[in-house]
């Protein structure tokens, strides 16, 4: 069955999010209600929202009237819910609230600041039954206790709330009355005679004053319910790849991820020309907040969310890359004034993979126009990561200026924001995964550079690319299991504490380390206290010269009771450390960061074993695969149960595991494909499509990442990071969709079972060697064999070529 089809259930990973689409209309720059539909059996069948925090709570939820007896609570209904159809901004779902009686509700986040909702109960008795139908809304606003209740307009009932800055009005078209107990409800009741059906629809409406807000509820219902939502079907459908699978599950979560991915755009009534996006739009989060909330100091953060941009465009480049395009676009002037790191001069640039993003795009529209847009920024930013201040050593390898340039949601050695950790700023180390990504940005910056014959900038790039591809070598030999070292002495540390004491009793000795290493320190010095205005440090280096260095307020980071430094030398020996300021009776402890935690940037120069061969495995079906498929990769990789996690950190007591970041698993993807380790490529794939079905599963929405041992979801509802890379799929699948009557395929289908695709007329179906491509023109053709072949639709200009 094709997967837009459904049913889905309250036990399948479907994502259950709602958001007015900008393909339908502009949405507006200050209301954007998103919401989610709930199908919890001990609650009703509501749609909930928080209004991006302007409530607590907000649900609407129909009560059934069946013979004059209410229903509402899921678990008392004859049968469950079932969602049989949902896109971006539409869902459809049907129950059974008593026996002989189905109900069929639509909703439709028609705009950003609308919901309309059709609910119709059929009679399917062989008798005449008194029916009713309530829509319900319960309201808990941020202060007070005052929710939604009923009010007039000119004879026409209403109901109407406020919570925040926002009023709510909730209208029904027709005749409908109040209902003020239990629920604050409008109701239509009436004889419903067999096999016929009793029809409602109201509206919900938000905004920023109470008369909007009334007029936006009332404004007309659609005359014609079913032929505006088939052509909303129709549009929709023109929107999505449909993937087929003998696994359900696998169906709806490539299903969920593009519509979180339509989701993600926004085009408003402010800026109509512009097409951006939002990394992680839910009930509680939108881009509304972006132009009302101040942005906060700390943690320092780049001004383009690229990772989650480049998730973003697995999902758009595959069929939409004239979107990825506009959204790139609006970007770009977000690179121009790069945050700085206060007192350090520093830049915060983004996620290193802007460049490689410009040239897929370019790959699939063409379109020199673009690339000359964009180069002059995209060859600044990418050059700025080899200035001085970004490279302290001077050795051709940057370091990370903060954690958050990263992507990951956690480290145990770097994230300093975290004071139950022993932590070291970023900036003092040296990454494998940031060597290796910048490798990849320089590949793409020169072939920038010669597509617009910047021939001067190629051969400096090129000379960039070499000699930090000769120290990554040089260092991966030097410490082949590290993903990370120190800056300066390019040494692995180990965690040691060297002092814990007063200040007093610090000032009465020295600190010899076993192993030359920077000095770490947290000072107790509560909420209160003044930052001192510096830190002095005497010592000896490694080869046992003095060290006189100062550390400047701006270097001193407060961690609520606590003040956090690094230095920025390297120390055999510390022989005095002065802070006049504060108390000889402070607490501090000094101590030595880890730097033996391997982080998921590690995979990026895997290699597989030499000579490998998978062994024989008998065909399974895809939830079979995702058990066996771990035999298939040699030793050396494991994708784990749910993915790679971010790190992995061994100590005497535990092996700790970080989150899993399904962004930065589609980054060690594209690497293994890269690399030719396709059978490694799948085991991580369906290992991420385990711990996505796990998510969904529970939150029926993405987040944007989940626990690496159980699934559990962490960090915002709905983040671009959770979504599956749906290009990275196609790629592994051996298919390239070149346009809606153009692909390509090539290789062998690597799954153990049959995939189908299909898009806008155009069928793909692959087995092993075994591909069959039905195109728009209704002309079929085979394929046998793992050599590249292209299929194109007759035309005028071509008469189809096979």
């Amino acid at each position: 069955m094709a997967m837009l089809a459904g049913p889905f259930f309250y036990s399948d990973p479907i994502g259950l999010t709602l958001a007015a689409d900008q393909h339908f209309g502009l949405l507006d720059p200050y209301v954007d209600a998103v919401w989610q539909v709930n199908l919890n059996p001990t609650k009703p069948l509501a749609l909930e929202t928080s209004f991006c925090l302007q409530a607590k709570k907000f649900s609407l939820f129909p009560v059934f009237l069946i013979n004059r007896q209410p229903i509402w609570i899921i678990s008392d209904f004859f049968s469950q819910p079932r969602v049989d159809e949902i896109f971006s901004n539409y869902a459809r779902l049907t129950c059974t609230p008593a026996a002989g009686f189905q109900a069929r509700l639509e909703v439709w986040a028609q705009t950003s600041t609308s919901l309309l909702c059709q609910l119709r109960l059929n009679n399917l008795t062989e008798s005449k039954a008194l029916l009713g139908i309530q829509a319900a809304a319960e309201l808990f606003p941020l202060e007070g206790s005052a929710g939604m209740a009923p009010v007039m307009l000119q004879y026409q009932p209403y109901l109407s709330g406020k919570t925040d800055n926002l009023y709510l009005s909730l209208a029904a078209s027709g005749q409908a009355a109040p209902v003020y107990s239990p629920f604050s409800a409008l109701q239509y009741e009436g004889r419903v005679a067999p096999q016929e059906a009793l029809t409602f629809i109201w509206r919900c409406s938000a905004a920023l004053d109470e008369e909007t807000s009334v007029k936006r509820a009332f404004q007309p219902f659609p005359e014609n319910w079913d032929a505006a939502i088939a052509n909303l079907r129709l549009s929709q459908r023109a929107e999505l790849l449909e993937i087929s699978t003998p696994n359900a599950d696998w169906d709806a979560v490539f299903l969920t991820c593009q519509n979180t991915a339509q989701q993600a755009l926004i085009r408003t009534e402010a800026n109509p020309e512009r097409l951006n996006f939002y990394t992680n739009r839910s009930p509680d989060y939108s881009y509304t907040q972006s132009m009302t909330t101040p942005k906060l100091n700390l943690p320092l953060e780049p001004n383009i969310q690229a990772l989650a941009l480049a998730q973003l465009f697995q999902m758009l480049l595959p069929l939409h890359p004239s979107e990825a395009a506009a959204v790139f676009l609006a970007q770009l002037p977000l690179l121009s004034d790069p945050p700085m790191v206060p007192g350090l001069g520093r830049k915060v640039l983004p996620f290193p993979c802007l460049a490689q993003l410009a040239v897929q795009v370019y790959a699939q529209t063409g379109d020199n126009q673009f690339i000359t847009e964009i180069y002059p920024q995209i060859r600044e930013t990418c050059l700025s990561w080899f200035e001085p201040t970004q490279d302290r050593d001077g050795d051709g390898l940057p370091e990370w200026a903060v954690l958050a340039q990263t992507g990951w949601s956690d480290h145990p050695t770097f994230n300093i924001f975290n004071p139950k950790r022993l932590t070291t700023r970023i900036a003092t180390a040296e990454s494998l995964a940031l060597g290796q990504l910048l490798l990849d940005e320089l590949l793409a910056l020169e072939k920038l550079a010669r597509a617009v014959e910047d021939q001067d900038t190629a051969d400096h790039v090129s000379t960039v690319h070499a000699k930090l591809t000769s120290l990554l070598e040089a260092l991966h030999t030097q410490l082949p299991e590290a993903s990370c070292w120190d800056r300066d002495s390019h040494q692995v540390t180990s965690q040691a504490i060297l002092f814990e004491g007063s200040i007093a009793e610090l000032e009465q000795q020295s600190l010899r380390l076993a192993q030359a290493a920077r000095i770490n320190a947290k000072l107790l010095i509560g909420l209160t206290a003044p930052k001192p205005a510096q830190v002095q440090i005497l010592g000896e280096s490694p080869d046992g010269s003095p060290i006189e260095e100062t550390l400047p307020s701006a270097a001193l980071s407060r961690l609520e009771e606590l003040l956090f430094f690094t230095t920025e030398r390297v120390y055999q020996k510390v022989n005095h450390i002065s802070i006049s300021e504060l108390s000889d009776q402070t607490w501090l402890t000094i101590y030595v960061a880890d730097l033996g935690v391997r982080d998921i940037g590690w995979y990026l120069t895997y290699m597989p074993a030499e000579n490998f061969e998978p062994s024989e495995q008998p065909k399974a079906t895809v939830g079979e695969q995702t058990a066996n498929q771990a035999s298939l990769a040699p030793a050396g990789f494991s994708a784990g149960l749910y993915g790679l996690p971010e790190y992995e950190q061994i100590t005497e007591s535990a092996n700790l595991t970080g989150a899993v970041n399904p962004a930065w698993n589609g980054l060690v993807l594209e690497h293994l494909l890269a690399i030719g380790a396709k059978q490694e490529a799948v085991e991580l794939f369906t290992s991420l499509m385990r711990g996505t079905i796990q998510v969904l599963k529970q939150e029926h929405c993405l987040y944007d990442g989940y626990i690496s041992q159980s699934a559990l979801p962490l960090g915002k509802r709905n983040g671009l990071t959770g979504l599956l890379p749906l290009q990275t799929f196609l790629q592994l699948a051996g298919i390239r969709l070149l346009a809606p009557d153009r692909v390509q395929v090539s290789g062998e289908f690597p799954f153990p079972w049959r995939l189908s695709l299909r898009y806008r007329g155009l069928e793909v179906m692959r087995e092993g060697k075994n591909t069959t491509v039905t195109l728009p023109d209704g002309s079929v053709h085979h394929h046998f064999g793992s050599q590249p072949r292209s299929f194109i639709a007759k035309n005028e200009n071509n008469p189809g070529v096979d």
